[in-house]
């Protein structure tokens, strides 16, 4: 049983800016699950049971004041993937094991992107990162937990979430206590007929990510192909693996394999 807050985050006053040049204020209200250790649960079984199963106000809940009133509790805020809701059979189980750790003291913050589940809102690239921005901000200045308490999950959509906002706080001297990546991007694969995403896109992400991978490197597209190693796959398309010391980024561009990337990789082996 996954016992705690059931509630509503709201972000209303948040004003993000990512990129540099684009702004937005987040309007949207995040659904959210604020969930107590299983060993905190243990204990006060009776109150949890009495507490509202769900309400507007995260703040209002029993677990929300269990975890601003233990100077040693932490706090992990969970950033799902790109399907499905936080109430993913898959996903609760995650919530359980971490939960059961250090059962006294690991609260987990889980939300759903602007768009998803019960989340108002329409998902954007900007949107994610706002949102993202705005359960920070409710973390560190709303429940007070200092971001050495804080350790950020994310799982594949997610660990792009995590990763560009923590950037976004670095800049500010924040640093949070950890950052997990799990099943994170390590590659890209397109086929050129995918009818749902254009491939050329897959390209341009591709070509970002050499810039910012090399600081050498700007902008324009002659210096952003310097390093990479170009392999012909024939009738199978081809590859670009750009290398540099531990670090590699690979682009894989195969004719067949529709819109998902397991045929392409099919076709590849």
């Amino acid at each position: 049983m996954y016992q705690g807050a059931i509630a509503y985050l709201d972000g209303y006053n948040y004003h993000f800016s990512y990129p540099c040049g684009k702004n937005s204020l987040l309007t949207e209200k995040l659904f959210a699950w604020l969930i107590a250790p299983l060993g905190v649960y243990a204990r006060h079984v009776d109150d949890f049971l009495q507490d509202q199963s769900a309400a507007e106000d995260i703040e209002a809940r029993l677990a929300f004041k269990m975890l601003k009133n233990d100077p040693d509790a932490r706090l992990l805020i969970y950033f799902h993937g790109n399907t499905a809701t936080i109430a993913q059979q898959r996903r609760t189980e995650e919530y359980r094991s971490y939960a059961s750790g250090a059962s006294e003291k690991i609260f987990i913050l889980a939300f759903d992107y602007r768009g998803f589940g019960a989340s108002t809102g329409t998902p954007s690239e900007l949107g994610l990162l706002n949102d993202a921005a705005a359960v920070l901000e409710w973390a560190l200045n709303r429940a007070r937990i200092p971001p050495e308490r804080i350790v950020l999950l994310g799982h594949s959509l997610g660990t792009a979430v995590v990763a560009g906002i923590a950037h976004h706080y670095s800049k500010l001297d924040i640093a949070f206590a950890g950052l997990i990546l799990c099943a994170a991007f390590t590659n890209a694969v397109h086929a050129e007929d995918d009818q749902t995403m254009p491939w050329n896109q897959t390209e341009e992400l591709f070509r970002c990510a050499l810039n910012a991978a090399n600081e050498s490197v700007l902008d324009n597209e002659a210096g952003a192909n310097d390093g990479t190693k170009v392999i012909d796959l024939g009738e199978a398309g081809r590859q670009e693996v750009w290398q540099n010391g531990t670090r590699s980024i690979s682009m894989t561009i195969a004719k067949h394999g529709g819109t998902y990337s397991l045929p392409g990789i099919k076709v590849l082996d």
